[in-house]
């Protein structure tokens, strides 16, 4: 989100600014020479020591991100390379009367109306009015040009020389003073203001000022054309946003925010539904002054786009272009879009966007996309048909992303970002057998008749001593009684509030064994020919268990080989009306402190990350994100975490958010408007079990102040999270650091 709240500057304040920051250099008080951090590799490489921490500069985490992009997108000095938007730019802004920039800032919004729940509004900083104003209407001729000579190729290629090419390879692109690029795509770091930008340059695309020429423009280029069509070429007064469900709440409430804060008089309406009442033909059909805002889920673009290919959409703006990719394996016929705008941080995630089955992108780009880095690759496998794709794809980015713009915004809310992130690594004691073999670091054990029934029993909550006499039992070689009797005299930890209908279904399941088996009719009833499911509790023979495949005969869940270890833990009985805690060994002055007295190497990771919550409780970190690793060969690994004992032990409300992304995600909206997204005291956490990808698209985590992963997580995507979390915002203690803890289990010899 793009912010700069309870700001007093005047637009001519704004343009001093933009002067002064140009004339000092690009942000050099930024930009100072400094250490970089790679988060990604040290999260990967964890120390061996316990409760190690570290502390990283936000500046050098967020400098990381920017250098990689840079790395990705220069090429090698052997092509000839020139761009001259940066310094199209800078000559620019020197040579532009102040009024005159003044006059181009009032004519972008100036921010978003309070926020309904935080009650706090946002105003635009200077470079982001800006770039706005640039993308609507680009003031100088912009050129990029790249060019690698006959004689490099000569001393690169490893081919015989009549496969080089006559001439030299060339490619050359400019975008045009006076007009709006038709593929737009928005490179700024996470958190610095993409939604808001994009609502910001929709409504002044659509606005009485610049529609007209927007669509004068589309006549114009259709002009000595063959169309698809009528010849009237409508064009709706229609911005479309294609969103994931992650983000889909924050885009509608920012366009309501942005409503009271446009300078025009249009009238705008919001649509956020796909039905008889929404469709292109409607809002070309809407009163001459009605702007149209349509929310859409990216799955459903098509279709919208599909339904009136005979009306254009002026405006289509599709958030991170990697999520749900509208991919087409036939040419179909859609609405012709004027403008397209992509918000994506790193362009070099659109290579798997683009690559597979066609999309507009694809056909745009001419192709998959193709790193610039790579260009000395392709020119040493003589494959020159990759390198002038390479080539123009790199002049088609210079003129397409907001490069120049993208660290003075940086720069423009550094103020607004946590100072800091702080690294607490927390080891767990070492794992099963089974884990390692499965390449996973969660408690797992074999899914023997002991472990099946402890796993089944364990919402029961019974006693570590009730645990040990059932496994006396069943190690003892019981009779069918014997085993239904030691499950009937199990004590539970809630006491006479226990569930004990847990016990009853697995004595019945058990009962009706003996009696005969319930898919073959037959058997002796024995215990040593029974096989017990371990999701429903049936019980089956040997011989039967054996012909149910991979899915058990009753259920259709798959079978597992292995269940969840059951830890017994014996807190004291819980007070009425209260969240029980877990037996106070006292915490220290800091959280660190807190971490080495509470936690140790020896316990299990279900026991760290208990006292890890209660540390973060205890010393105020209230928002949380939680990331379970998602162990491999399990299809309903929901079934595998005992979130609930978790909570009750420390009190933190623990919600599962990955299985909410679907559709529009408006439970996850819901949960985030009205629960997390508050100064609600209660201590609060999110459960993410794989940390999907889907769930980093866009999703604002800003109120989030740490951060806990169980297990093997992949570093890229912890990394993605820790920049969701590190978004800028108002009212936060930004010189407090945002905490990060990573619980992991020793590595297995061998």
């Amino acid at each position: 989100m793009a912010l700069l709240a309870n700001v007093t500057d005047t637009t001519m304040e704004f343009a001093r600014r933009i002067k002064q920051d140009v004339e000092r250099g690009l942000n050099a008080d930024h930009n100072e020479e400094g250490a970089t951090v790679n988060l990604a590799h040290i999260l990967s490489n964890p120390p061996t020591s316990h409760t190690v921490m570290c502390t990283f500069e936000s500046r050098a985490i967020f400098k990381e991100a920017t250098d990689e992009y840079t790395k990705w997108v220069t090429p090698p000095p052997v092509v000839d390379v020139s761009c001259d938007f940066e310094q199209k730019l800078v000559e620019w802004v020197r040579n532009i009367p102040l009024e005159d920039l003044k006059s181009l800032l009032d004519d972008t919004p100036s921010g978003l109306a309070a926020d309904p729940n935080t009650g706090v509004a946002i105003h635009f900083t200077p470079w982001q009015r800006l770039s706005m104003a640039h993308w609507v209407h680009t003031p100088f001729l912009i050129r990029s040009k790249a060019q690698v000579t006959i004689e490099t190729l000569r001393d690169l290629a490893q081919y015989p020389q009549q496969r080089y090419p006559k001439h030299d390879l060339v490619s050359d692109y400019s975008l045009m003073p006076g007009t709006t690029r038709d593929v737009t795509i928005n490179n700024y770091t996470t958190g610095k203001g993409k939604t808001s930008w994009a609502c910001a340059i929709a409504y002044m695309a659509l606005s009485n000022n610049h529609f007209p020429y927007l669509v004068e423009e589309y006549h114009n280029k259709q002009r000595g054309v063959v169309i698809a069509g009528p010849p009237e070429m409508h064009v709706a007064r229609l911005a479309i946003f294609a969103v994931p469900p992650s983000t889909f709440d924050h885009f509608v409430t920012t366009l309501r925010r942005l409503v009271p804060m446009v300078p025009g008089e249009e009238n705008i309406q919001i649509w956020t539904k796909i039905g008889k009442s929404a469709s292109v033909k409607i809002a070309l059909d809407a009163s001459p002054n009605t702007i149209t805002f349509w929310v859409v889920p990216t799955k459903r673009l098509r279709d919208v786009l599909c339904e009136h290919p005979h009306i254009a959409v002026a405006l289509c703006v599709t958030d991170e272009f990697t999520v749900d990719v509208p991919r087409q394996r036939l040419t179909l016929t859609f609405s012709p879009t004027l403008k397209q705008v992509i918000l994506n941080a790193t362009p070099s995630a659109l290579v798997t966007a683009t690559s597979g089955q066609r999309t507009w992108l694809k056909d745009f780009l001419g192709g998959t996309l193709l790193a610039p880095s790579c260009i000395g690759h392709t020119i040493r496998r003589s494959d020159f048909k990759n390198t002038v794709l390479a080539m123009r794809q790199m002049c088609m980015l210079d003129l397409m992303t907001l490069t120049p713009y993208r660290e003075r915004v940086h720069a423009d809310m550094h103020s607004l970002v946590p100072s800091s992130l702080a690294v607490h690594f927390v080891r767990s004691r070492v794992v099963t057998m089974a884990a390692h073999v499965m390449r996973a670091r969660t408690d797992m054990v074999p899914a023997s008749l002991i472990n099946v029934l402890a796993n089944s029993v364990s919402e029961f909550r019974p006693t570590r001593e009730s645990l040990d006499a059932l496994t006396a039992c069943v190690n003892d070689a019981p009779t069918p009684e014997t085993l239904m009797s030691a499950l009937n005299s199990m004590e539970s930890q809630f006491g006479a509030d226990a569930r004990r209908v847990v016990l009853e279904r697995v004595v019945a399941r058990i009962e009706e064994f003996t009696a005969q088996c319930p898919l073959c009719w037959g058997g002796d009833g024995h215990l040593s020919n029974m096989r017990m499911c371990p999701k429903c509790g049936y019980c089956v023979c040997n011989e039967c268990f054996g012909t149910c495949g991979s899915r058990c005969a009753f259920c259709r869940n798959p079978i597992q080989s292995q269940v969840p270890r059951v830890i017994p833990v014996d807190p004291p009985p819980p007070p009425e009306n209260a969240h029980p805690e877990p037996v106070d060994v006292g915490f220290g002055a800091t959280l660190e402190q807190s971490f080495l007295r509470r936690t140790s190497s020896n316990k299990s990771q279900s026991d760290n990350l208990s006292q890890v919550l209660c540390c973060l409780k205890h010393h105020g970190f209230k928002r949380t994100l939680l990331v379970f690793e998602k162990p491999r060969f399990f299809h309903r690994e929901q079934d595998f975490y005992d979130v609930q004992m978790v909570a009750e032990e420390t009190g933190v409300v623990i919600t599962r958010i990955d299985t909410m992304l679907r559709g529009k995600g408006t439970e996850f909206a819901r949960l985030m408007r009205e629960r997390f997204n508050t100064p609600n005291p209660q201590a609060m956490a999110l459960l993410s079990v794989g940390m999907e990808p889907s769930f980093l698209v866009g999703t604002d985590l800003a109120f989030a102040d740490s951060m806990i992963s169980v297990g093997d997580i992949e570093d890229t995507l912890l990394t993605q999270a820790v920049g969701r979390i590190m978004r800028p915002r108002t009212g936060r203690d930004n010189t407090r650091p945002i905490v990060m803890v990573k619980i992991y289990a020793r590595r297995l010899r061998g």
